[in-house]
């Protein structure tokens, strides 16, 4: 599995994912709503730590910089 999200989006990925387990887990939302919030929660943390997105990988996108000695 190669790796194909960069940092900033890492990064990002995984603010996102920490505020929305938190947001399903301290607003006031029904169980549905809070369930979901939960699962993208844990898509988005879990990305950012492999560094890999499957659905960049099914479209073709890649934003992690490589160096150029690894191409």
């Amino acid at each position: 599995m190669t790796r194909n999200l960069g940092q900033v989006e890492r990064a990002i990925r995984g603010a996102l994912g920490i505020l929305l387990i938190s947001v399903g887990y301290m607003a006031d939302l029904s169980q549905g709503t809070a369930i979901a919030a939960y699962a993208v929660g844990v898509i988005a943390l879990g990305t950012a730590a492999m560094g890999f997105c499957p659905a960049w990988k099914l479209f073709g996108i890649n934003t992690r910089q490589t160096k150029a000695s690894e191409t």
